[in-house]
């Protein structure tokens, strides 16, 4: 791909490049959803699908031998295939999903926690998550998707000793010499190079450029190739690159399914992926902006440390939204990435597209808020006011049980029917499961622990953004939850939901 950015996959090229498969078969495999309605006017206010690739082959998991999958792309002529026939809807929010793969190669989109294993074989497969509205002019014709993805740029490294100071060897042959900065701003956002002086490892011989080059790269390239249509949705999502020690970075951007080998190295690369309607080109230019939590506590050699609560975060990208002009929000992501403290000193490395991981390490991580916007020539897009937020967790029944996604679906369509808000965004995430809180997670909580040497168990939730702030109904109001079970209290048991 020149300059590493992917070309538009739209229809056309997919057809040109395999053969197609016949609705049945991209619509009988894998596939579930939430919009249950007789008639696209029957709508919940919150519906979506789920697109997976069909399985193509098995493979043996017990024998770590990976299933094979459809692509990517494939997934987007799936998805377009329905949207054809059901033309009375259309896709107002669409986002990558993963899913953990079980045994016998199946995949459960109902379960809410998954296992990640330590030093297990973990298989994992991504599809497409659309979420529905009615249409509403039914005379404009059928919505159809399409997807670029963007890969970063590989810059070589060349790791002087271990600790500060490795050289950067870049493209154009300047060599960067990061030297000890330091900087008294509670925290500094760095790039990938700056975090490889924390842990060069000799077969790194390449990393890849930070996210913000590589978005200014693909917005140069729009100006001169724009992408046919209009912005639906933009993310950055994690590909696994290579396994064990070696590898050139190299990674298909294309694929869905990958495995993590507890007892090896691993390495993710992170791609921003954009999804849109296809059309006349709308010329835009896309934009990120990250909102980190900010230190409230310097650390020490004694403790860690601390950082301000994910409300308080929120709370800055709500001032932030009204002030700015001319632009249109498309996504809001919600992003973990790493970090490290030395002297009092956190360096955030939110730039980061590259992450060598091993399970024989802890890593801190640190969540912060992404927020994906696009700019265009014309008359300004209108305001957007204070912004504000709802997470949907689970419902934790027992120990390690909690509600499905159908359940909590049907939970959020009740609270969005009596609060009568009207959605500006929405997203599906992980959290960390934490066995001792109530509800299985730490939702306030900025930064987590990973620790590499014990299995790990992750929650997914729902958030849904509004545009201006909500009231919490009454309970009554809502469908009863009635929770016994405490994870602090051994003799209590499951909880009933009615």
């Amino acid at each position: 791909m020149t300059e590493k950015i992917g070309e538009p996959a739209t229809p056309e090229t997919v057809a040109a490049s395999c053969p197609p498969p016949s609705y049945e078969e991209v619509m009988g495999h894998q596939t579930v959803g939430y919009a249950k309605a007789t008639s696209p006017a029957d709508l919940p206010p919150l519906s979506y699908i789920d697109i997976m690739p069909r399985l193509l082959d098995p493979g043996h998991i017990e024998s770590k031998v990976t299933p094979q999958f459809d692509k990517f792309s494939v997934v987007i002529q799936a998805a377009n295939m329905w949207l054809a026939g059901n033309p009375s809807y259309a896709v107002w929010k669409c986002e990558t999903v993963e899913r953990k793969v079980d045994k016998g190669a199946v995949i459960v989109m109902e379960k809410m926690i998954y296992h990640e294993a330590t030093f297990g074989f973990n298989v994992f497969i991504r599809g497409l998550r659309l979420w529905l509205t009615k249409k509403t002019n039914p005379s404009e014709p059928v919505q159809q998707l399409g997807l670029m993805n963007v890969v970063p740029q590989k810059v070589a490294v060349v790791p002087t000793h271990m600790g500060y100071g490795p050289q950067i060897n870049m493209n154009n042959g300047i060599q960067i010499n990061i030297g000890r900065r330091r900087r008294r701003t509670g925290y500094v956002t760095i790039s990938d190079a700056e975090m490889l002086n924390n842990m060069v490892i000799p077969s790194m011989n390449v990393s890849f450029e930070g996210l913000q080059t590589t978005l200014n790269k693909l917005n140069e390239d729009l100006k001169s190739r724009p992408l046919p249509g209009t912005v639906l949705n933009v993310e950055t999502t994690t590909m696994k690159t290579f396994e064990g020690f070696g590898g050139n970075g190299d990674m298909d951007p294309d694929q869905t399914c990958w495995h993590e080998d507890g007892n090896k190295y691993k390495r993710f690369t992170q791609i921003i992926r954009v999804f849109y309607v296809i059309g006349q080109p709308a010329n835009e230019q896309i934009m990120i902006e990250d909102f980190i939590p900010q230190v409230t506590r310097r650390g020490d050699l004694m403790k860690a440390s601390q950082f301000e609560t994910w409300p308080k975060v929120m709370s800055r990208v709500s001032t932030w939204i009204p002030n700015q002009q001319g632009i249109r929000i498309v996504n809001l992501q919600t992003q973990y990435t790493k970090y490290t403290e030395y002297n009092g000193e956190v360096r955030v490395a939110s730039d980061s597209t590259d992450d060598y991981v091993t399970n024989l390490s802890d890593r801190k991580l640190i969540k912060l808020m992404r927020v994906f916007y696009v700019t265009r020539p014309g008359p300004p897009s209108p305001q957007t006011g204070h912004l504000s937020a709802r997470t949907f967790l689970p419902v934790r029944k027992s120990r390690r049980d909690f509600e499905s996604m159908s359940e909590t679906m049907f939970r959020i369509t009740a609270w969005l029917k009596v609060t009568g808000m009207q959605i500006f965004s929405v997203e599906t995430h992980q959290f960390l499961f934490v066995e001792g809180s109530v509800s299985g997670v730490e939702q306030e909580r900025c930064n987590i622990i990973n620790q590499g040497m014990s299995g790990k168990h992750f929650i997914t939730a729902i958030s849904v953004y509004f545009a201006y702030p909500f009231q919490e109904p009454h309970a009554s109001y809502l469908p009863p939850v009635y929770t016994i079970y405490d994870p602090n209290n051994s003799q209590s048991s499951s909880c009933v939901i009615i």
